[in-house]
């Protein structure tokens, strides 16, 4: 049986998807499974959950770091200068600091990384980079580890979909401009 994209690859991933894998229970899990990268500013944004009753529960990344998964990895302002000018302002405007320094290591990654992100914007951009083929939904690395709970539309593979196509729409009817 041949392994899954997903557990080739590493896999870069924003605050809302780590946020959503200790709500549901399956941080551990996904470790087991594949290797996370998260910006040092993504790291700064997991602080709590909430759990179903509404309290918030701290999260403590520290422990998982000391053994290497998650990775964390460092975007050097100039690394998120460039990338930025990969855009106009209908998408940079939309960029928060964590979506900014992730979409920028996935973009510069010397290794061929998957992407994941509960953000339109996210899968926007890398379908107007034309690298859509490389995100990923939380809904299909889940499939790889045998969770199928019901998830929210921002976590399914028809919202990835649904917003990557849109991204390559904009860069098809851009470079449609400039010819």
């Amino acid at each position: 049986m041949s392994q899954s994209r997903s557990k080739c690859r590493p896999i870069v991933s924003d605050t809302g998807i780590a946020i959503q894998l200790f709500k549901l229970g399956l941080w551990e899990k996904a470790l087991e499974n594949y290797e996370l990268l998260l910006t040092d500013d993504v790291v700064g944004e997991i602080q709590y959950y909430e759990d179903d009753e509404g309290k918030q529960r701290p999260i403590d990344l520290e422990p998982w770091m000391k053994k290497g998964n998650p990775k964390v990895v460092s975007v050097l302002p100039s690394q998120v200068s460039g990338f930025v000018d990969k855009f106009d302002r209908t998408y940079y405007e939309r960029f928060d600091k964590g979506e900014l320094t992730t979409l920028t290591r996935f973009y510069g990654s010397q290794e061929e990384c998957l992407i994941v992100s509960t953000d339109s914007i996210v899968y926007k951009a890398i379908g107007r980079l034309k690298m859509g083929e490389r995100g990923i939904s939380l809904e299909e690395l889940f499939k790889d580890i045998g969770f199928t709970k019901r998830l929210d539309w921002p976590f399914t593979e028809g919202y990835r979909r649904h917003y990557t196509d849109l991204g390559t729409q904009d860069f098809i009817r851009n470079f449609k401009a400039r010819s």
